[in-house]
């Protein structure tokens, strides 16, 4: 059985206008003309949504695209940016507003895939200076898994996805206040490790977030963050924002996908 949730914000034209406060300067191989469209066009959806947020500063971002994973490596080299996993599709560079993809030519029918998450990277440090991880990686991977249609996106939690969450159930992996409160400290390893457990998990989080529980509830929490940043944990936040507090979005969270 497959879960299908998708939420709709109106592109077009409106949108057009949005994604002019944004400029995307092209370096590294060329893009087709196509894919820049289709890149400006994602990415003002991307811009309406984050300015539910508080989405201010959208200036300008550079995309560098390589065609050969090789020369993606000697330029982050020369950069001295060390990769947090040789396989590694893309990464987002803060400090200089820079997403770099690595090695487009095997990977031509994903690479628009790793621009948009990389871009939300983007938008989410534009909308708020500090998100925890999960969140950061959560929202990512939403737009990740949406579709560009006329009407807008369309957001879909797959198959797959949808077995893992169960599965982790099922064997008791699932614990959510130490992986939003990150207890261990090493969030970023456990991305390149458990079959994208914390990929999956953090994706899930937020498809629930924005798509099942009430509307006001992701507003508000990151609203905290943005007032209150890194020193408070993630879960006494939730605790404030979700109506009958952690214990109950724990409960909803874990019902609705075993439910499924």
């Amino acid at each position: 059985m497959r879960l299908s949730l998708f939420v709709c914000w109106m592109c077009a034209f409106c949108c057009a206008a949005v994604a002019q406060g944004l400029q995307i300067r092209y370096a590294g191989d060329p893009l087709p003309e196509k894919d820049k469209a289709w890149i400006e066009r994602f990415l003002a959806c991307e811009i309406e949504f984050y300015a539910r947020f508080g989405l201010r500063d959208t200036t300008g971002l550079q995309l560098t695209v390589f065609e050969k994973r090789q020369d993606a490596w000697n330029y982050l080299d020369s950069l001295k940016i060390p990769l947090s996993s040789l396989n590694t599709s893309g990464m987002y560079i803060p400090r200089r507003k820079e997403v770099v993809i690595l090695g487009r030519e095997k990977q031509q029918e994903q690479v628009l895939k790793f621009i948009v998450h990389e871009l939300a990277h983007h938008l989410s440090r534009r909308t708020v200076k500090w998100m925890p991880g999960w969140l950061s990686e959560g929202l990512s991977e939403y737009f990740e898994h949406c579709r560009l249609g006329k009407k807008g996106l369309k957001h879909t939690f797959g198959d797959y996805e949808l077995g893992r969450i169960r599965t982790m159930y099922m064997l008791g992996e699932v614990d959510l206040k130490p992986f939003v409160d990150n207890a261990d400290g090493d969030f970023r390893r456990k991305l390149h490790t458990d079959e994208s457990y914390a990929y999956i998990l953090s994706h899930a989080l937020v498809a629930f977030g924005l798509e099942v529980a009430e509307k006001e509830f992701m507003e508000n929490l990151i609203a905290m963050l943005g007032e209150r940043g890194p020193a408070v944990r993630c879960s006494q936040l939730i605790d404030e924002a979700y109506p009958g507090g952690f214990a109950q979005f724990e409960r909803d969270f874990a019902e609705f996908y075993n439910s499924r």
